[in-house]
């Protein structure tokens, strides 16, 4: 998966909070996921000097949140850091990153503890952990996830939750009119949304919108080791 605009509504609430900042950790070689003249059009628009240069993701949160420092880390090559997250974290990417951003990459990371165990070591105290995961992505990496997956880690660590949404390619509930992908939030960083009962109920239907997508914004409180959650039931 790639960045496309429809995440920067969920991008521009975390950064409201104070809560996107430098350095910043891309998980996976991220790229855009828009057409080149939609990418110029968007760079002209809004005056991103840097966006327009190059199109790059890097770029695009250098003139959009001022993120001076953005790296990337995967095992194809194209990353500035070569990092395989099966494993466990190098020591010299420990508590650097103060925001980690996981566009749509663990999925395709067969050992998924494992990389949520790095993603929480990589991550400074007071740092900010980004998760854009599919729910519904036929044929896409190893794993689509239940959002309970990253309460559950978040509550098990101890993690503030900054926001909380969820993207579909169209619109389940008929509210918008636009063809475009529509966000939902369900937690905007002080309340619980009235569409989570909504989102809630179409969850329990036959089916769901494919290439949907969950989206999570914590932040890291304390210098702990991970804990990993259980999901108990009485």
């Amino acid at each position: 998966m790639g960045i496309n605009f429809s995440f920067l509504k969920f991008f521009d609430l975390v950064a409201r909070q104070g809560a996107l900042g430098s350095p910043m950790m891309a998980l996976g070689s991220q790229e855009m996921g828009e057409s080149s003249g939609l990418i110029e059009l968007f760079a002209r628009e809004n005056g991103y000097p840097n966006f327009l240069r190059d199109g790059r993701v890097a770029s695009l949160f250098a003139d959009r949140y001022g993120i001076t420092e953005y790296n990337d880390c995967d095992v194809n090559g194209k990353a500035v850091i070569w990092l395989d997250l099966n494993h466990q974290l190098p020591a010299d990417l420990a508590d650097r990153s103060a925001t980690v951003l996981d566009g749509g990459t663990i999925e395709h990371i067969f050992d998924v503890a494992q990389a949520l165990t790095n993603i929480h070591h990589m991550t400074k105290v007071g740092g900010t952990i980004i998760h854009i995961t599919p729910i519904t992505w036929y044929d896409h990496g190893f794993y689509n996830f239940n959002p309970l997956l990253f309460r559950s880690v978040a509550r098990a660590n101890g993690y503030h939750r900054l926001a909380e949404a969820f993207y579909f390619q169209c619109d389940p509930f008929g509210r918008s009119r636009s063809p475009d992908p529509v966000l939902y939030f369900t937690y905007d960083g002080q309340k619980e949304l009235s569409i989570s009962n909504e989102i809630n109920k179409i969850s329990g239907l036959d089916f769901l919108p494919g290439r949907s997508l969950y989206l999570i914004a914590s932040r890291k409180e304390t210098d702990t080791e991970f804990i990993v959650p259980y999901d108990i039931h009485p």
